[in-house]
């Protein structure tokens, strides 16, 4: 699916938000590209949104350690073999911590905005750039979701909830059993679905050397 222009600049139809770092390391170019593929799209800050960063506490603390114009890795073999002098992507943000991080002590100084304790009842636990770092065992370790949302229920986040077109069957429903009786039998319903609303609004990163994007597994 081909996305659609964007202040006169136009994507191919091999378009793809589906990314891989091209390492085993996650680095900062890999973030950013995801960051760059949202908002390249029109998506985040410059539409009203709020962009994020869904990471596992493996990716997070990787993320903790970047400073902008170091390197936020180490360069691989080949990057070495082909430049002895190689170091990894240069991180051009830093790592700063939200507002709900230990105390700690600095002799640097923060300028801009800190991130906020929690974003719609989220714990945040930093940000980059602009990007808000949540972090949650929820995602796969391995991989980032780089999205823009613009919070509960609003019309520009990525995913959006479905429900039936019938208000009677909408929401949380409790369903009684025989009429003399409306406990016995009783049961409660409810009933929803998820579908993809703005695809450009989310990018995912895989951590992986191989140059295509793998799904993750989950056990059940």
């Amino acid at each position: 699916m081909t996305p659609p222009p964007y202040m006169g600049r136009t994507f191919p139809e091999t378009t793809s938000h589906y990314l891989t770092t091209g390492t085993d390391v996650l680095d900062s170019a890999g973030v950013e590209a995801a960051l760059k593929a949202v908002t390249s799209k029109g998506y985040g800050p410059v539409a009203g949104a709020q962009l994020v960063l869904l990471c596992n506490e493996r990716e997070a603390d990787l993320i903790s350690t970047w400073r902008r114009g170091l390197p936020s890795r180490e360069a691989t073999a080949d990057e070495v073999a082909a430049d002895a002098n190689a170091v990894g992507p240069t991180a051009k943000y830093d790592f700063v911590l939200s507002a709900s991080a230990p105390a700690y002590l600095t002799d640097e100084t923060i300028v801009g905005r800190q991130a906020p304790s929690d974003f719609n009842g989220l714990p945040v636990f930093d940000s980059y750039g602009e990007a808000f770092v949540i972090k949650s065992e929820l995602i796969p370790a391995g991989y980032v979701i780089a999205a823009a949302t613009g919070g509960p229920n609003s019309e520009g986040n990525p995913i959006a909830i479905r429900q039936h077109p019938n208000a009677a069957y909408q929401g949380f429903r409790e369903i009684p059993g025989a009429e003399q009786y409306p406990l016995i039998n009783s049961y409660c319903q409810r009933s929803f679905g998820v579908g993809a609303r703005h695809r450009g609004a989310a990018a995912v990163l895989q951590v992986t050397e191989d140059a295509t994007y793998t799904a993750p597994t989950f056990a059940v």
